[in-house]
């Protein structure tokens, strides 16, 4: 009997990660871990890392009005790259019983400059197309007067790629919707980033 004690013991102390995060957001559980940066990663990118929750604000649009997304942005890298855990909830089937869609992933995002005059932007791009349509999220990065903020567009084309993010190839843009994400303040880095 003793025995079975000191294997239910050695089984709870067991070491766990130490950055690891769970969270329920938009009616989803998200698991991530974060991973501390790099030193030559730039200060700008490594304050990117962290919980972001808000909504897309459909335009135009008879169906759900809002799509409650998160995300976890665990991993950053020198050249732009981001790694997330993403969530999104699309209605509840009683204001639109055909708009039903919920889910999590793990999503790659890369920051460019797709509008001169933005900077760099965070891009989270489909890679194949949905309806017909290609979209991704194309959010400003926060800025140094509102560093809790991502906010952008979710951008719909006709054309697109998996593998370029450039204007030349996303052409034909038939729905541009709102989004806002705002950075919760409750889940806290493991370690210091952005030079702090």
């Amino acid at each position: 009997m003793v025995w079975k004690w000191s294997r239910v013991l050695a089984v709870l102390l067991l070491p766990t990660a130490a950055n690891a995060e769970s969270r329920r957001l938009c009616d989803t559980r998200m698991e991530w871990e974060y991973e501390k940066p790099a030193p030559d990663v730039p200060a700008k990118l490594q304050n990117l890392l962290g919980l972001w929750a808000g909504a897309v604000s459909f335009s135009g649009s008879s169906e759900s009005t809002r799509m409650c997304i998160a995300v976890a942005i665990h991993a950053v890298k020198a050249n732009g790259q981001t790694l997330s855990t993403f969530v999104w909830h699309l209605g509840d089937g009683n204001e639109s019983p055909n708009q039903v869609s919920f889910g999590t992933a793990r999503w790659w995002a890369q920051t460019d400059v797709i509008f001169p005059d933005k900077g760099d932007q965070l891009i989270f791009a489909a890679i194949a197309p949905y309806r017909g349509k290609w979209f991704r999220y194309i959010l400003d990065l926060p800025t140094q007067s509102d560093p809790d903020t991502l906010k952008g567009g979710l951008y719909a084309t006709r054309q697109g790629s998996a593998v370029d993010q450039s204007p030349t190839v996303w052409t034909n843009t038939v729905e541009v919707h709102q989004v806002m994400l705002k950075r919760l303040k409750y889940s806290y880095l493991p370690f210091p980033v952005g030079g702090k």
